[in-house]
C-alpha cells in the first residue's frame, strides 16, 4: 500500500452501470406511449457464466468544489388522509436505515378500497420512469421520481423538452404520510446523451448520494435520509463507487483508467464523499486502468480488475476496505458473482467450459467445480430486502443452482458439493430468453426456478423430484413474498396474486401499466408519479 498526498482523483465511467431492477420494472408506466426497448431477461440474481465481469471501469477526472447551499426540504400534504402511525420511541428513531432483512407483508385479499394515494414530483411527458422505492426499514421507503430511463439516448424524447424534474420523497409506507420531500428543477445540458439518475445508500449510516449524470446541472448531493437535508454537493462521479458496508459513509472508488499518462499511478481510495480531498487511505495498483465494484454482500473486501495497456491482459484482486491491502488472485480469474461472505470466480476455457471458484476476504480457495458451456449460476434467494435496495429476493440462502440446457444442479454454497442434479424434462424452457434466477418460500419445501418471460419450475429441495411447472408464474416482474406471488406482466390488463404453495389464484386486479413493487415491506403500485398502496 502507497501513501499519497490529498489530491484525489475519482473515476467517472465510461458507461453508465445500470441498476438492472430500475430500468426494467421502472420504464415508463403508459404503455401506448412507451418509446423504449425493455430488455426483458435483464433480472434475478442470477449470473451469466459465458460473459465478462461485474467489476465497472470508471474514467475521467473529478474537480471537487465548496458544497452548494442546502435546499430546504417541503413539507407536502398526501392526496389522501393518511392512517394516523404510533409515536416513534426515543430508544427507536423512527427514520433509522435497517442493517437487518425488510420482510415482505402478504396481501391475500385485495381491501375495500385504496388505503393511500400520493402525487410525487416529476414531469408527465411520456418520456419518464415510474418512482422506484429503496427500502430504509420496515414501513418506510425513499421514492426516487422524474427520472429518464437509460433506453431515451438517442430516442424521440431526447429531441424534446430539457426539463427535468427530480424528486426524493421519504414515505411511510404503511399510512402515506409523507416524512419529508424534495425537488431539483432544472434545465438539462443539450450537449450531454444522459440524464440518467441514481439514489445510492452509504451502507447503514442514514446518507445516501443522489447524482444526475448530466456534470452541469441536476442533483450531486449527499443527503442525510433523517429530514432529506443537502449535506455534502459531490462531483457526479462518485456515484460508481464501491460503498463500504456499516455506518462509516465511505467509498471505495478507483483512478481515471482511460488517463494514458504512463507517470501517473493508478490507484484505489477509501474516501468519505463528504470530503473526497483527504483519503483514509490509498493504494497503488501496478496497472495501466483499474476498477473496483462490488465484492461479497458482507464481506470485508472488493472486486478490483486490472487491465495491461494492450486493454485485453487483465488481472484480478481483492482489496479489504479497512486497510486497502490488495490480494491478488490466480492469473485467468474473472469476477463470477459475489454471495453472501464470498465472491465466485470463473477460469473460461476456449470450448465454453469453465471452472468456478467461491473465494473468502483472504483470497484463499473454499471450494471449486467444473461447469458445462452455457451455464448460468444463480444464488438461491429468499424473499425480503436489504436498505438501499427494492429486490424482493435480497435474502441469501445457503445454496446455488447451476443450470444449463438440459438440468438444474443444486449446490452447497459451503462446501460446493452437488446436493442433487434434476433433469429439466417436464420442465420444458422453451428458450432461455434473460438469465435464470432461483428462489425458495417458506410456504414450500422446494427451489423454484424462474426462466424469464417463459415460466417457473418448482423442484422439491430434499430430492430435486419435479413438484410442478407454471406458465402463469413465469412473469420475468413477479414479486415474490412469504407465502404468494404476484404477477404484474406488462401488456396485461390483469395482475394477479397466486398461493406460492398451491399455484391457485388469491385474486386479480385490473390494471392500466402500472407496476408493482414493495416499498418498505408493503406492497404498493406506481403509475406515471401516482403510488398507492395495494395492500
Amino acid at each position: 500500500m502507497t501513501a499519497t498526498g490529498p489530491v484525489f482523483d475519482p473515476a467517472r465511467s465510461a458507461a453508465l452501470r445500470d441498476i438492472l431492477h430500475e430500468t426494467v420494472a421502472t420504464s415508463p408506466a403508459r404503455p401506448p406511449r412507451t418509446r423504449f426497448a425493455i430488455l426483458g431477461g435483464l433480472i434475478g440474481v442470477a449470473v451469466l457464466l459465458a460473459g465478462g465481469t461485474a467489476a465497472l471501469a470508471l474514467s475521467g477526472v473529478l474537480h471537487f468544489g465548496a458544497p452548494a447551499p442546502a435546499p430546504a426540504p417541503t413539507t407536502v400534504t398526501p392526496s389522501v388522509t393518511p392512517i394516523p402511525t404510533p409515536t416513534p420511541t426515543a430508544t427507536t428513531p423512527r427514520v433509522e436505515v435497517s442493517s437487518g432483512v425488510i420482510v415482505p407483508h402478504d396481501v391475500d385479499a385485495l381491501p375495500g378500497a385504496t388505503r393511500w394515494a400520493l402525487d410525487l414530483p416529476g414531469l408527465d411527458d411520456g418520456c419518464r420512469m415510474s418512482p422506484q422505492a429503496y427500502d430504509l426499514n420496515d414501513g418506510l421507503a425513499v421514492f426516487l421520481s422524474g427520472m429518464r430511463p437509460k433506453e431515451y439516448e438517442g430516442g424521440t424524447c431526447a429531441d424534446g423538452s430539457r426539463e427535468e424534474r427530480i424528486g426524493l420523497t421519504l414515505v411511510d409506507t404503511t399510512s402515506g404520510e409523507i416524512v419529508w420531500q424534495r425537488t431539483w428543477d432544472y434545465v438539462s445540458d443539450a450537449s450531454r446523451n444522459s440524464q440518467a439518475t441514481q439514489l445510492r445508500f452509504l451502507g447503514t449510516s442514514g446518507r445516501a448520494m443522489i447524482v444526475s449524470t448530466d456534470d452541469a446541472a441536476g442533483a450531486h448531493d449527499v443527503i442525510d435520509l433523517t429530514d432529506g437535508r443537502t449535506v455534502a454537493t459531490i462531483e457526479p462521479k462518485l456515484i460508481y463507487g464501491v460503498p463500504v458496508p456499516g455506518d462509516s459513509g465511505d467509498l471505495l472508488v478507483a483512478s481515471d483508467p482511460a488517463d494514458g499518462r504512463t507517470d501517473v499511478p493508478r490507484t484505489i481510495s477509501r474516501i468519505d464523499p463528504r470530503d473526497p480531498a483527504h483519503p483514509r487511505w490509498t493504494t497503488t495498483v501496478e496497472a495501466d486502468s483499474v476498477s473496483v465494484g462490488l465484492g461479497a454482500r458482507d464481506g470485508g473486501s472488493a472486486v478490483v480488475t486490472a487491465w495491461a495497456s494492450d486493454g485485453a491482459t487483465r488481472s484480478s484482486a481483492l482489496i479489504d476496505f479497512q486497510t486497502g491491502q490488495l490480494i491478488r488472485l490466480p492469473a485467468g480469474w474473472e469476477f463470477s458473482s459475489g454471495l453472501e461472505a464470498t465472491t465466485l470466480w470463473r477460469t473460461p476455457a476456449p470450448d465454453g467450459t469453465a471452472r468456478v471458484a467461491a473465494v473468502d476476504d483472504s483470497g484463499r480457495t473454499l471450494w471449486s467445480r467444473p461447469t458445462a458451456a452455457g451455464s448460468y449460476l444463480a444464488a438461491v434467494g429468499a424473499p425480503g430486502s436489504r436498505a438501499g435496495s427494492s429486490s424482493t429476493l435480497g435474502v441469501g440462502t445457503d445454496k446455488l443452482v447451476v443450470i444449463d440446457r438440459s438440468s438444474v444442479t443444486l449446490v452447497d454454497q459451503t462446501s460446493g458439493d452437488s446436493v442433487w442434479t434434476a433433469s429439466l424434462a417436464g420442465c420444458d424452457p422453451v428458450d432461455f430468453l434473460g438469465v435464470p434466477s432461483a428462489y425458495t418460500v417458506s410456504a414450500q419445501a422446494g427451489i423454484t426456478v424462474l426462466f424469464p418471460q417463459d415460466r417457473t419450475c418448482t423442484f422439491d429441495a430434499a430430492s430435486g423430484r419435479l413438484l410442478r411447472q407454471t406458465t402463469a408464474l413465469g412473469d420475468s416482474f413477479a414479486l415474490v413474498g412469504e407465502r404468494n406471488i404476484y404477477s404484474n406482466p406488462y401488456g396485461s390488463d390483469t395482475g394477479t396474486a397466486y398461493d406460492a404453495a398451491t399455484g391457485a389464484i388469491l385474486w386479480t386486479r385490473h390494471q392500466d401499466g402500472e407496476r408493482w413493487m414493495f416499498a418498505g415491506g408493503y406492497l404498493v403500485q406506481a403509475f406515471a408519479n401516482r403510488v398507492e398502496s395495494i395492500g
